[in-house]
């Protein structure tokens, strides 16, 4: 549904983050976490002919990847 040129960004938390307990047990806030392949694979039912760029970038402190796919 995106336009031509347009970008869809999907955010995940990564799998890797050290404070999940924390955030777990005392901010009663369960996320689904999931490594790099994992958020890549989000685009995997999208037809490859209609993406123009795919790539993969994380936060400033790593706890969050992102997804950018950009539409041809």
């Amino acid at each position: 549904m995106t336009a031509p040129g347009g970008r869809l960004i999907i955010p995940n938390f990564l799998s890797s983050i050290w404070e999940t307990p924390y955030l777990e047990a005392f901010m009663d806030w369960p996320l689904i976490y999931r490594t790099q392949s994992e958020i890549e694979e989000f685009a995997s039912d999208i037809d490859p002919t209609g993406i123009d760029e795919q790539r993969f970038s994380t936060d400033a402190t790593g706890h969050i990847g992102y997804l950018t796919v950009t539409k041809r």
